[in-house]
C-alpha cells in the first residue's frame, strides 16, 4: 500500500493539474475504503491517532494555523473532518493541498475491553497560495446566471476561491429546484501560468425529472384532491427540491396530522415520487370548564357557578375544514357564543376562506352581534397574512336606559370595518411547547353609525357618524429553561380610536383566557396591556405543573365615566394527560381597586378535553 501511495505521487508530478485533483479523491477514497474495511472485519471499536507530517513550509505554516482534533473514535467521523480540512484550504487558495500519503499501523490493543489503537500517519503538501482565479463561465448559460442574479461583468474580474464555491452552490440550488436533481458543476481547463491560474466552469446537469403522484401511507380520512392540492405538487411539472423541503412545514400547519418519518423522494424512469408516511394526530377537541367564584350579590348562595362548553374539528369531512365552536357563561344571565368555520386552499391556491360569528349579551343590559370574514394567505413558514371585513351591532337590551342616568353609556351602534391581520408561529411542540414564538395581529378601520334614540338633551353633541380604529396584538415567546421546563412571557395589547365610545364598544379583561385572578369580563378597556410571566414543569406529553403572575394596565374614558386600573393576578395549577383526555385546574388570586387578596375572593377553574 504504502508503495503503491510512492508510485502515484512521483506520476501525478508529472501529470497536470487536472490528473492531481482525481489522484487527490482517489486517495481518500481508498483510505475510507480501508478504513471502513478495517471496522467490518473486526468485531471491535477502534481509535484513530492522528500525526501530521509536513512536506513543505506552506503545510507547516497552515497546521500552526489549524486546529484540528489528533484523536476520533471512528472511520466516519475522520473521513469527514480530512474532507473538510482539505475544502477549507483549497477555498483559501491553497489549490495544491493534498495528502501525499497516508500510514496506518496498529499500535496498541485492549482485549479486555475490545478496542484497537491505530495511528494514522499523515503526510500533508500545502504548495502555493493562489489569492484569486481567472474564471470563465463556460457552458453556463447567460439566462442561468440572470436567474441567480449573476452578472457576466464578474467573470472579467479574479475571483476568490470561496466566492466560486458559492457559486457553485448557487447554480446547484438553481438546478434542482428546476427540473434537474443530478446536476453536477465543476472546474475545467485549469491552467498554470507564471503564478496566475484560470479556469473555466462545467455544468452537467443530466436527465430532466418530473414529479408524478405523491405516495402517502397513513390510516387517516382525507379527500385525495384536497390532498394533492395542499402539497402543491402537480403531476407532470417539473421536479423541485425546494418543494420537497417545505413539505416538513407544510404538515406542521396541519396539526391533525404529523410525519411519521421524514419525506423522501424516489426517482425512476426520469420521474420523482415523493414518498410521505401520515399518521393521524387526536387534536379534535370537545371540552368544557367550570369555575366557582364568590357570590357578591345579597343572595343565600355563597358560591357562583360558571363555564363553558368547546367543540373544536379539525378536517371535517376529510376536506381540511375547520368548524369550531363555544358557548361561555361568564356570569349569570350572561352568555357568549363564538363560531368559526374555515376553508382552506380555495381553488387550489395558497388561500383561505374563514367566517366567524360572535354574540355576547351581558346580563339584561346590552347585547353585541359581529360578524367577520376574512382572506387569508398563507405565506410560508407557517405565516399568514389576511384582509378581512367586519361587522358589528351592538345596541341595549332594556328602554328602562331610555330614563336612566347613565343612559349615554350605552346606545345603538353600528361599525362596519376593513382590516389586516398577520399570525406567525413558530414553536417546537404544538401542546407542550419549550421554545419558540407566536405572533398574531390585526388592524382595521371603518365607519361607526350611533342611533340616539335613547340619549338624553346633554349628549345632542355626539356625531351620528365617526370613524373608528382598533388594533390587537397577542405576542408568546417560550424560553427553555431546563429539559423539561420553560418559561412563558406574553404581551397582549388591544387599543380603540375614538372620541365618542359607549360601555358596549369596548374591550372586555378578565377570567381564565386573558386575567387569571378575576371574574368573567370584570372590567372594559378603550386601551389595555396585558403581561404574563409563567413557569411550566413538563412531566409527561400532555401534562405539567405552572404557576403565574397576570398585570395588566387599562383605561377607559365614555360619556360621564372616567377609569382605570392595574390589576395584577397570580396563582398555580396543573394539567394531567390521560389516555380519554386531559383533566386541567388553576387556582387564582387577584387585586385591583375593587378587589383585595383574599381567600374568600380567589377563583377555581378546572376542566375537562377530550381529544380525538
Amino acid at each position: 500500500m504504502i508503495w503503491f501511495f510512492n508510485w502515484l505521487i512521483k506520476y501525478q508530478k508529472r501529470q497536470s493539474p487536472n490528473f492531481f485533483f482525481l489522484i487527490l479523491g482517489f486517495l481518500i477514497s481508498l483510505f475510507a475504503i480501508h478504513l471502513s474495511t478495517d471496522v467490518k472485519a473486526q468485531n471491535s471499536s477502534k481509535n484513530y491517532i492522528i500525526e501530521w507530517v509536513s512536506v513543505d513550509s506552506s503545510a507547516q505554516q497552515i497546521l500552526e494555523k489549524t486546529k484540528i482534533p489528533h484523536l476520533f473514535q471512528d472511520s466516519l467521523s475522520l473521513q469527514n473532518k480530512l474532507l473538510q480540512f482539505l475544502e477549507n484550504q483549497q477555498n483559501k487558495g491553497f489549490l495544491m493541498a493534498s495528502f501525499d500519503s497516508i500510514l496506518i499501523q496498529k499500535i496498541s490493543e485492549d482485549t479486555i475491553q475490545k478496542t484497537i489503537t491505530e495511528e494514522v500517519k499523515i503526510y500533508f503538501f500545502g504548495g502555493k497560495k493562489y489569492a484569486k482565479i481567472q474564471l470563465q463561465k463556460g457552458n453556463i448559460s447567460p439566462s442561468l446566471l440572470k436567474e441567480i442574479n449573476i452578472s457576466e461583468r464578474q467573470f472579467r474580474q479574479k475571483m476568490m476561491f470561496s466566492e466560486i464555491r458559492i457559486l457553485q452552490h448557487q447554480i446547484l440550488a438553481f438546478c434542482e429546484n428546476h427540473g434537474y436533481p443530478f446536476a453536477s458543476i465543476f472546474l475545467d481547463s485549469i491552467r498554470l501560468k507564471e503564478n496566475q491560474i484560470s479556469a473555466r466552469l462545467h455544468l452537467d446537469s443530466a436527465h430532466l425529472v418530473i414529479f408524478d403522484s405523491a405516495i402517502v401511507y397513513g390510516d387517516f380520512k382525507l379527500k385525495t384532491k384536497f390532498l394533492e392540492n395542499y402539497l402543491r405538487i402537480s403531476r407532470n411539472t417539473v421536479f423541485s427540491q425546494q418543494k420537497i423541503n417545505d413539505l416538513k412545514n407544510r404538515f406542521e400547519n396541519l396539526p391533525y396530522l404529523k410525519l411519521k418519518q421524514p419525506i423522501h423522494t424516489i426517482f425512476k424512469n426520469g420521474k420523482a415520487y415523493p414518498i410521505i408516511h401520515l399518521e393521524k394526530n387526536p387534536i379534535n377537541e370537545f371540552n368544557g370548564v367550570i369555575g366557582f367564584l364568590p357570590n357578591t350579590a345579597p343572595t343565600d348562595q355563597k358560591l357562583r357557578v360558571i363555564g363553558n362548553l368547546h367543540l373544536k374539528l379539525h378536517n371535517a369531512f376529510g376536506r381540511g375544514l375547520l368548524f369550531q365552536m363555544a358557548l361561555q357563561i361568564p356570569k349569570p344571565r350572561s352568555r357568549q357564543l363564538d363560531a368559526v368555520l374555515e376553508y382552506p386552499n380555495l381553488m387550489r391556491t395558497n388561500l383561505d376562506i374563514r367566517m366567524e360569528i360572535n354574540l355576547f349579551s351581558e346580563d339584561t343590559i346590552f347585547s353585541n352581534w359581529q360578524q367577520k370574514y376574512s382572506l387569508r394567505y398563507d405565506a410560508g413558514n407557517q405565516q399568514k397574512i389576511g384582509l378581512f371585513f367586519l361587522r358589528q351591532t351592538a345596541s341595549p337590551t332594556d328602554s328602562i336606559f331610555s330614563v336612566n342616568e347613565t343612559v349615554a353609556t350605552i346606545v345603538k351602534t353600528n361599525y362596519a370595518a376593513y382590516g389586516i391581520s398577520y399570525e406567525m408561529t413558530q414553536i417546537d411542540r404544538l401542546f407542550t411547547p419549550q421554545k419558540g414564538f407566536s405572533i398574531h395581529s390585526e388592524i382595521m378601520a371603518g365607519n361607526k353609525s350611533s342611533t340616539l334614540e335613547f340619549l338624553d338633551i346633554t349628549t345632542n353633541s355626539i356625531p351620528q357618524n365617526s370613524v373608528q380604529w382598533i388594533f390587537k396584538a397577542d405576542f408568546q415567546k417560550f424560553i427553555k429553561t431546563g429539559k423539561q421546563s420553560t418559561f412563558l412571557f406574553r404581551s397582549r395589547v388591544g387599543l380603540i380610536l375614538n372620541e365618542n365610545l359607549f360601555v358596549n364598544e369596548l374591550f372586555r379583561l378578565g377570567g381564565f383566557q386573558t386575567l387569571r385572578g378575576f371574574n368573567e369580563n370584570a372590567f372594559f378597556a378603550k386601551r389595555y396591556w396585558v403581561g404574563t410571566a409563567e413557569y411550566r414543569l413538563y412531566f409527561g406529553q400532555q401534562s405539567s405543573l405552572f404557576a403565574f403572575w397576570d398585570n395588566a394596565i387599562f383605561d377607559y374614558s365614555i360619556e360621564k365615566q372616567t377609569f382605570k386600573d392595574s390589576p395584577y393576578g397570580f396563582g398555580i395549577g396543573f394539567m394531567v394527560g390521560t389516555k380519554s383526555g386531559i383533566f386541567n385546574f388553576a387556582y387564582a388570586l387577584g387585586k385591583s381597586q375593587t378587589q383585595q387578596i383574599r381567600v374568600e375572593q380567589s377563583k377555581i377553574h378546572f376542566g375537562y378535553v377530550s381529544r380525538f
